[in-house]
């Protein structure tokens, strides 16, 4: 062969491999989905279907299996590099069974949570899984404010009873002592609204993701349940939607200063929290820098503190007070502490 036809064939092989990289990377998927299948029927004969296979960095599959006549279960586990590596008595079977155990006993817990809170009339709408042992975090609707604060507490706090009455006897249970609930509060929501059975993968309608979300503390670890006080824990556009009105209010407020302050390069929100008492207002900070701080109009070392306080019920903020921005030996931005409800 001479030097030509051999780089001749070399390329041919390299183009025949190219186009053969879509069926390998298919077949792949279909070998991992098979060989997980082939593992789960050899240890639970029947009991499992495959519902889906996510490609994940490293080159490996995560495998989705249900429970057939479960709608809510559902075991996640990674597969091997190498599906065929994944049989009986290698790390990969020790792998499935602990996905498997961990997911049937999430499976029961959220089923006793949607029993719990539909039972109550509080159905969730959405979990949120943070991991841990804290649990699921419920999603829920109730029109909250300071005048019916007493009302939905009591009613959340049954609920949580309930979730905790049937729940402390059973294996899934485990260490459970604290979970969090969120409560979007600006309306109430038809029962009907909540999805039935709540599963892993409900959403939080898209009409209500501007609404206020309050995050409360469950302490599961007496026989008596109690809630926390409330915190905001507002959905992300409901946070960008704080954040713009902030941002604008302040450079407004700035262009009305004699001395010519302008706001942070990329402004952030600063311990946003509520401000007690109630429950429709919040306090948080952005900075700013003075001419003498600033690089022409860039503002990268603030040395202004601008406190905001800012209307949920209106959107709109209603104070702001200008303070020098303290910082420590290192540099680091010193802010007040502010006042929040007791947790």
């Amino acid at each position: 062969m001479t030097h030509r036809t051999h780089h001749r064939a070399a390329g041919v092989l390299a183009l025949a491999a190219a186009l053969a990289l879509p069926a390998a990377a298919h077949a792949s998927r279909e070998e991992a989905a098979r060989a997980a299948l082939q593992l789960a029927e050899s240890i639970h004969p029947g009991k499992l279907e495959l519902l889906s296979t996510h490609l994940r960095k490293g080159g490996y599959y995560e495998i989705v299996l249900g429970l057939r006549g479960d709608a809510v279960t559902r075991i996640r586990f990674d597969m091997d590099r190498d599906p065929a590596d994944c049989r009986l008595g290698t790390r990969c079977e020790e792998r499935f069974r602990r996905s498997y155990d961990n997911g049937v006993a999430l499976g029961q817990e959220l089923q006793a949570l949607d029993a719990a809170l539909r039972g109550c009339g509080l159905p969730a709408l959405a979990v949120i899984r943070p991991g841990g042992s804290g649990g699921v975090v419920p999603v829920v609707s109730a029109k909250l404010d300071d005048s019916t604060e007493p009302a939905v507490r009591k009613t959340l706090t049954g609920c949580m009873q309930d979730f905790r009455d049937a729940g402390h006897d059973a294996p899934w249970w485990r260490d459970r002592q604290v979970m969090r609930a969120i409560v979007l509060g600006n309306r109430d929501v038809p029962p009907q609204a909540a999805p039935a059975p709540l599963h892993w993968d409900s959403q939080v309608p898209d009409a209500l993701l501007l609404d206020t979300a309050y995050g409360v503390r469950v302490a599961l670890d007496t026989p008596a349940v109690s809630l926390g006080g409330w915190q905001l824990q507002s959905m992300s556009p409901l946070r960008d939607k704080i954040k713009d009105t902030v941002v604008k209010a302040a450079q407004g407020y700035l262009r009305d200063q004699p001395d010519g302050l302008v706001l942070e390069s990329s402004p952030v929100l600063r311990e946003t929290t509520l401000a007690p008492p109630g429950l429709d207002r919040v306090h948080t900070y952005v900075m700013a820098c003075t001419p003498a701080a600033r690089q022409g109009r860039r503002c990268a070392r603030p040395d202004v503190l601008l406190r905001v306080a800012y209307d949920l019920d209106r959107h709109a903020v209603t104070d702001i007070q200008r303070q020098a921005l303290v910082r420590d030996h290192l540099g680091s931005p010193q802010l007040p502490p502010l006042p929040q409800h007791p947790d």
